[in-house]
């Protein structure tokens, strides 16, 4: 279950890729682009990303604040928290302890504080088309949606 709920982030994320209006890459190449010196064009990507994301200061608790779905922010920010999330919670169903809520919350921290610090680069066009990885993943969770394989024949 852990697997396939962590595949569909990744496939939400490829489907957005397929839409320029759904692009990160241009929203922090333009912060990156104001900055009249390279520093200052880092400080401005860091607060483009801190803007999407955590919004204020390492413990504002104002996390999500701006809840975007962008290609390359649902992959390479939302995806690892969500993996950071299942790790905590299966460890914690696996021992039959209780969830570790503080350390949950400083490993989700970490992670979010160093997207933010990070350059990585993101696609600035499309990538795919839309239409061909809409029905792929249609075919893909179509069984998922209505217990029957996609070919109409009933439970898998």
């Amino acid at each position: 279950m852990r697997r396939r709920f962590l595949g569909l982030i990744r496939d939400l994320d490829e489907l957005l890729a397929t839409r320029p209006e759904y692009l990160l890459g241009p929203w922090l190449d333009r912060a990156r682009s104001w900055g009249a010196t390279q520093e200052e064009g880092r400080l401005y990507e860091w607060n483009a990303r801190r803007l999407i994301t955590v919004w204020g200061p390492r413990d504002s608790p104002l996390r999500d604040y701006s809840g975007r779905h962008w290609a390359g922010l649902v992959a390479g920010y939302h995806l690892p928290r969500w993996r950071i999330w299942s790790d905590h919670l299966g460890e914690a169903l696996a021992t039959g302890t209780r969830l570790d809520a503080g350390g949950l919350g400083r490993a989700l921290t970490e992670a979010e504080e160093s997207w933010c610090a990070a350059q990585d680069r993101y696609p600035d066009r499309p990538q795919g088309e839309t239409l061909e990885v809409a029905r792929r993943l249609f075919t893909d969770y179509a069984s998922d949606a209505t217990g029957m394989s996609a070919g109409g024949r009933g439970p898998r």
